[in-house]
C-alpha cells in the first residue's frame, strides 16, 4: 500500500486471542499461561509543551 510520493507501508496479518476467548476455549490451558500479579500504574509524560507555563 502506498500514497504516491508520501509514504508506503506493508500490511501484515496477525493472529490475536483475548484472555476471555482463551478461558472460554480451555480453562486449564488458560490457567497455565495467565498469571495474576500486583496492579501497576503507568503514565507517560509528554515532553513537548505547545504553550509556555507562567
Amino acid at each position: 500500500m502506498c500514497i504516491k510520493k508520501i509514504c508506503c507501508w506493508k500490511r501484515k496479518l496477525s493472529k490475536k486471542i483475548s484472555k476471555t476467548d482463551l478461558k472460554n476455549y480451555d480453562q486449564k490451558l488458560a490457567s497455565k499461561y495467565i498469571k495474576l500479579g500486583e496492579p501497576i500504574v503507568k503514565f507517560k509524560i509528554n515532553e513537548f509543551r505547545p504553550y509556555p507555563f507562567s
